[in-house]
């Protein structure tokens, strides 16, 4: 939303190659069709959901494991509650404005010092998220630069 409003492009990785190592030689995949059906292939084996088996673990691991009593299911109560303009304050009063912008473009500074009305559009789209459990995907995406530093 915010990147269509300030038309901000929104850059992408494209794989237009795929390069499969295996153990005995290696292939490459160029047609898009082939790259894609490789690639998804690949993403559901890395993220496949785990097959636990509780009984085959150590005494050390079930402990880990084990039901937290002390979590009282009123906890979680007020999570999806719409977010005050108190909550909505206190997080801005602690986002740091000298860190770098994400894939938006945005930084910190600029959402501190947008206007009342903006604001309360804000927090009523984090609410919508929250009430919806639906997270924009941009949101989940990072991007990480190394900055090397001087050594003294």
């Amino acid at each position: 939303m915010i990147n269509s409003l300030l038309e901000k492009p929104f850059k992408k990785v494209v794989i237009d190659r795929l390069l499969i190592d295996n153990k005995r030689d290696r292939e490459l995949y160029n047609e898009p069709e082939e790259v894609l059906t490789r690639t998804a292939e690949h993403f559901k084996r890395q993220f496949k959901k785990r097959n636990f088996q509780q009984e085959g673990i150590s005494n050390e691991w079930k402990e880990v494991y084990k039901l937290i009593t002390r979590v009282k299911e009123s906890y979680y109560q007020s999570l999806s509650d719409r977010v005050t303009e108190k909550e909505w304050d206190a997080m801005l009063k602690k986002l740091k404005t000298g860190t770098a912008p994400g894939i938006s473009g945005i930084r910190y500074i600029l959402i501190k010092q947008a206007s009342a009305k903006t604001q309360v559009a804000f927090r009523n789209f984090a609410s919508r998220c929250l009430e919806t459990g639906k997270i924009p995907l941009k949101w989940k995406v990072g991007q990480t630069y190394p900055i090397p530093k001087d050594v003294d």
